[in-house]
């Protein structure tokens, strides 16, 4: 005992339980006790599990070096017993295309091997097949198992023998490389096996790859996979259910295309429970596979895009809430303070999980907090932030509360999918990115396709929902990066070693939890530690037969509708059983045309743009980089160790013979002689193949950062833009103007200069985003401050007289109708109006063309005015429900509004016209919107109200293509002035009736005005170059280009242009001199009444016209028709013309002969129209 109590005898336990397995004595004991002191002696460990698990760790994560140490120090296994009692994890890399063969060894490896040699048989599971990338050094590498050279892209190294037997193979791979013709592998594909119900996942495809692949690369791997497990494993380990991707856009578009192709055949055991729920979609794949998207990369991208200044979320009506209005609600929450919102809303890194789920949590919140009385704008931020929590709680939640129910789950989701459908089809891209909402929809589709999946393979089994998604790779790929010392930079060999290395890693950890420290960045919450989010932590009911997914999906439609009923959105946004009843319209196909947003090509918003610059540099492109030779001091005859992949020893009954056949495994011991497979002779020297991919095909690499944010691609980080500070108190300040306060400006609609009032979403100060500003520095035209906003909508009711009793006040009575006589003479300077504007809750919303389809969707209107015309609007607040009746239903939750008097906004329409003719600010420039019925504001009977008159008048004056005039002969506004007047002509001209304010010249109507008789209207042409110019003095000119308006266009038919009169001029003018000329639609009255010795289709009979005559003024009927001339109308085809060689001879109308007119070699067919 004082032995023990003295000495620190080494491994004093397995000591004496060696002692007592032998039966020593004392006596024996305590020798091997002192023989132990002295190390002499060293009892062996107990090899249990744990042991050697522990032993495993050691190795994979420090090395030979650290497990030998451990070994002798802590009496851990060696590394020989780690081989004797454990199988290590091997993955045979993809040399060249995508190989079968490949495909079937790892599955046999890394998935049926570890299956058969365990004791209990495995029940057949849901497969989830989760595809994802990880980052390599762009080098190559050389295998020997088949002696070629590796690293090369799949896609593009079959154009290339990767073959190394000489020397010159290595130059003509390197020589391709630099043509770019085959290219270096940047990333590593990952293809794994995940089955529900159980933990981790195993690599079966591991191929290096660059960007230039797309959706056609993503196919082949998509199909290539499925098949070979269906045809070999399905049968052992389970069917596939779903392919998980993170969301990269190539593997998005050819997963739609993979998994949404067919429709679920009625023959499907689970059809009956999917086509119960009504919206959602159910299109698979093969085998009823669908696509899945990962949990945790929609939570990432949800919070970017909610805290990015770069994007906008419209919510309650089209309400846009940004990070400006986030900032200032959540400081005033109970546990936040100025550094935690900073830290929320503006993180170092946007891919951390922890902190996005903490940003979603905070703003969850809301719903529990009680502001207390607010006013309408507070009010109606509020209903829209907290729609906004109600739909990230009910997406989180699911992922992040351990005692909650499967069905729960479900119904929590479902009510996170009508949600978002109807956000997204009234507000669309101002809501959310079409990736991110395809992204969702598409997971939660999965969710609901699982359970039913599970129902009928095992209805006994627990479902984890968490299980979804490529989690369980990315997970993987932490490990990956944790190797070879934390250095993420590798190479494509040392990456498959590592992914073996990592299994072996993840099967220790999943056999030892406590030893697993987690991953910080990708866990729900940041600690250490055990993952709680596992199967044994989940203490909710999800057994897959209780879980009652037909009722949940109908229980989430139900709180939807209950949550859009409460914020007065418009019933038929959210009446699901009429919108669904169209069986074109999914959750997935919101607009009802069959088209998926999810593919779009648009930016998706909702992820980091990264730099295209890459951190490596190019390859040269001189003929001097690749070496035609090698010298003996470039390259040491030393040879350097490879690593081997010798296919497995133990076959699988199940594998066809088309299975890796068994090799023996050759010694990495290297003789004194040089083997032909590892050495290639140069120069009458060994050199070793590695070397050679160093040396020569590696020749200009550069290496990566070893920072995970800088690796790849240059990083851009998430509201990287200036900004000022995050401090509320600022906000609080008296004379402040903040983001969501209303403002004053004037806009352009068409020919109408009107005043509007504007909810402010953002505040630029000379280039720097600001949440709030000092009033006077808006108008400071120094400050080259800008303001955007949404464009509010106004009612024009009575003035709330407050001396009535209220059975007399305007509470009391019916809205009366509005129209101009309800002014007085001097309603801009009375004292108190008889009439306010009332904002009715609403916002401008103008129609936007869906892109390819002929539908249009509402769209959020957002302007952006120069700070210096602008002006604050001073409110009254008011409850508006009783005051605006039935067009009170898009209010908020509070029935709270505002109102502003009619006389003082004309004022401050003078005023703000003041302020344009100060500052000297063109028309042009103001913001211009799409006139509708909401703006510019108006009475009753649809008249603006709200007008500045001299800015509209000079508007109306300004003669530019971007200013529409109003037709004086019709009063339209047309887009082409010259076609539209010409119409009118015509039609005159055919004697078709119109109804027209003024009647079209009856003689020679000019083109511009289609009046008769004007000296000013006299048009002339002349050519300068390819050039035709017109001259006229008609005070209605518009300009156009002459020689698309002379051939026409199926959107603009109309071809009349002045054309110069071949009778009148015959012989060609010189170069810059100037004709007159007539209009292509009076050439007929013109001829008649000039050259009235001619046949013409007026006055037919006299010499036939001459053919490049009849040219320029022949009217086609399908352009006739185009212009509404009815085909009655239109006369036959005037025959009485000259052949095209005949030229222009007056001899017999004039009594002169004249020589005909000839002409150069090739110009005798021109046309002399002023083309």
């Amino acid at each position: 005992m004082d032995a023990v109590a003295e000495m620190n005898i080494p491994r004093l336990q397995q000591l004496v339980s060696v002692g007592l397995r032998r039966g020593s004595s004392p006596t024996v004991i305590v020798r091997m006790m002192q023989s132990a002191l002295e190390g002499v002696y060293r009892p062996r460990p107990v090899l249990d599990s744990r042991t050697l698990d522990i032993a495993l760790m050691v190795y994979r994560l420090g090395g030979r070096k650290l497990l030998y140490a451990v070994n002798h120090g802590l009496g851990l296994p060696s590394l020989r017993t780690l081989r004797n009692h454990m199988s290590f994890t091997k993955i045979m890399p993809t040399v060249g295309t995508i190989s079968i063969e490949d495909i079937i060894h790892n599955i046999c490896e890394v998935v049926l091997k570890p299956r058969d040699a365990a004791f209990v048989r495995q029940p057949l599971r849901g497969v989830s097949l989760l595809i994802d990338e990880v980052a390599l050094e762009e080098r190559t590498c050389h295998f020997r198992h088949n002696n070629s050279v590796g690293g090369l892209c799949w896609r593009h190294s079959p154009k290339v023998d990767l073959q190394l037997k000489t020397y010159a193979d290595a130059l003509k791979i390197a020589e391709k490389i630099k043509l770019e013709e085959v290219h270096l592998g940047k990333e590593m594909t990952v293809v794994s096996v995940s089955c529900f119900g159980e933990s981790g996942t195993y690599p079966i495809l591991a191929l290096p790859t660059c960007k230039h692949v797309g959706p056609e690369e993503s196919s082949t791997i998509y199909e290539t996979v499925t098949s070979t497990w269906l045809e070999y494993a399905a049968a052992h380990v389970g069917m596939i259910w779903s392919w998980a991707t993170d969301g990269e856009s190539s593997r998005r578009k050819a997963g739609y295309e993979q998994f949404t192709r067919e429709k679920l055949p009625r023959t499907s055991p689970i059809y009956g429970t999917v086509a119960s729920m009504a919206g959602l979609n159910i299109f698979t794949g093969i085998h009823s596979i669908t696509l899945d998207f990962d949990y945790k990369h929609i939570f990432k991208r949800t919070s970017m895009y909610s805290a990015s200044f770069c994007s906008r979320m419209a919510l309650c009506n089209g309400r846009i809430i940004n990070p400006a209005v986030l900032t200032r609600f959540l400081a005033r929450l109970p546990e936040q303070t100025d550094d935690s919102v900073r830290k929320l809303l503006f993180p170092d890194d946007p891919q951390d999980v922890p902190r996005a789920v903490e940003l979603m949590e905070a703003i969850i919140e809301f719903l529990a907090c009680d502001f207390g009385p607010v006013d309408a704008d507070t009010s109606a931020d509020l209903d829209s932030i907290r729609l906004l929590a109600v739909m990230l709680k009910s997406i989180l939640a699911p992922f992040i509360t351990p005692d909650m129910s499967l069905t729960e789950q479900m119904t929590h989701l479902s009510t996170y999918a009508h949600i978002a459908f109807t956000l997204f089809r009234m507000n669309r891209l101002t809501f959310m990115s079409n990736q991110l909402y395809g992204d969702s929809q598409s997971m939660i589709k999965n969710a609901f396709f699982w359970p039913g999946q599970e129902q009928k393979l095992d209805p006994t089994q627990r479902f984890f929902l968490f299980q979804i998604g490529d989690d369980p790779l990315e997970k993987l790929f932490g490990k990956l990066r944790m190797l070879g010392g934390h250095n993420s930079a590798m190479s494509y060999a040392q990456a498959i070693e590592r992914l073996g290395h990592a299994c072996d890693l993840q099967s220790v950890y999943l056999r030892q939890p406590d030893l697993d420290q987690g991953q910080r960045r990708i866990s729900m919450k940041r600690s250490e530690g055990v993952d709680h989010l596992n199967m044994v932590s989940w203490t909710g009911h999800n057994i897959a037969g209780d879980c009652h997914t037909i009722s949940a999906w109908d229980d989430g439609s139900k709180i939807a509708q209950q949550i859009f009923a409460k914020l007065h959105f418009p019933p038929d946004s959210y009446n699901y059983p009429v919108l669904f009843s169209d069986l074109e319209i999914d959750m997935l196909r919101p607009f009802g045309d069959g088209k998926y947003p999810g593919v779009e090509s648009d930016t998706d918003r909702s992820m980091i743009v990264p730099n295209s610059r890459s951190t490596t540099s190019a390859v040269p492109t001189s003929a001097e980089s690749t070496p035609s030779t090698l010298s003996t001091d470039t390259i040491s005859s030393t040879p350097s160790g490879a690593t081997t992949y010798p296919p497995s020893t133990t076959a699988t009954p199940s594998l066809p013979s088309m299975a890796p056949s068994v090799t023996s495994t050759r010694s990495v011991e290297m003789t004194t002689a040089p083997d032909d497979d590892d050495d290639i002779e140069n120069q009458g020297k060994w050199v070793h193949k590695q070397r050679i991919c160093r040396v020569v095909i590696n020749a200009d690499f550069e290496p990566k950062s070893t920072e995970r944010l800088k690796r790849v691609r240059g990083h851009t980080k998430v509201n990287a833009k200036k900004r000022d500070d995050v401090n509320p108190e600022a906000i609080l300040g008296a004379n402040t103007f903040i983001v969501g306060d209303p403002f004053f400006t004037l806009l352009r609609t068409e020919q109408t200069l009107s005043l509007a009032i504007v909810r402010s979403t953002a505040i630029h100060e000379d280039g720097i985003s600001r949440g709030s500003i000092l009033a006077p520095t808006i108008r400071n035209p120094n400050a080259k401050v800008k303001l955007s906003g949404q464009v509010l909508s106004m009612t024009l009711i009575p003035t709330l007289d407050d001396n009535l009793p209220e059975s007399e006040s305007a509470f009391g009575r019916a809205r009366p109708q509005s129209h101009e006589e309800v002014r007085s003479p001097e309603w801009i300077s009375e004292e108190r109006s008889p009439w306010s504007w009332i904002w009715n809750g609403r916002f401008l919303k103008v129609d936007s063309a869906i892109a390819g389809t002929n539908q249009t969707t509402k769209k959020v209107v957002i302007v952006s005015v120069p700070g210096v015309l602008t002006e604050l609007v001073n409110h009254r607040p008011v409850d508006a429900v009783p005051r605006l009746g039935e067009h009170a239903y898009e209010i908020n939750s509070e029935g709270r509004s505002w109102e502003l008097d009619d006389g003082p906004m004309g004022a401050v329409c003078e005023l703000l016209w003041d302020v344009v003719v100060e500052q000297n600010i063109p028309l042009t420039s103001l913001a211009s919107v799409k006139k509708n019925e909401a703006f510019p504001y108006a009475f009753d009977n649809g008249n603006p109200a709200l007008v500045c008159q001299q800015g509209t008048q000079l508007l109306i004056q300004q003669h530019d293509d971007k200013v529409q005039r109003v037709c004086h002969l019709c009063g339209d506004r047309p887009g082409n002035w010259r076609a539209h007047i010409s119409t009118h002509i015509l039609r005159f001209i055919r004697g078709v009736n119109e109804a027209l304010r003024l009647p079209v010249g009856p003689s020679l109507p000019c083109g511009f005005c289609a009046r008769s008789n004007l000296q000013e209207c006299e048009v002339h042409l002349s050519k300068k170059g390819k050039a035709t110019h017109i001259t006229t003095n008609c005070h209605m000119v518009s300009t156009f280009h002459y020689k698309p308006a002379e051939q026409g266009s199926k959107t603009t038919p109309c071809r009349n242009v002045p054309v110069v009169c071949g009778l009148c001029f015959p012989d060609p003018p010189r170069p810059g001199a100037v004709q007159r000329a007539q209009w292509r639609y009076n050439m007929a009255e013109h001829v008649s009444i000039a050259h009235s010795e001619y046949s013409s289709p007026l006055s037919p009979g006299g010499t036939r016209l001459p053919h490049e005559v009849w040219e320029s003024m022949k009217l086609d009927p399908t352009e006739e028709t185009a212009l509404g001339i009815p085909t009655a109308s239109i006369p036959r085809v005037f025959e009485d013309v000259a052949g095209p060689d005949e030229g222009v001879d007056r001899a017999d109308v004039v009594g002169k002969k004249r020589a005909a007119k000839k002409s150069a070699p090739g110009t005798s067919q021109r046309r002399r129209t002023g083309a």
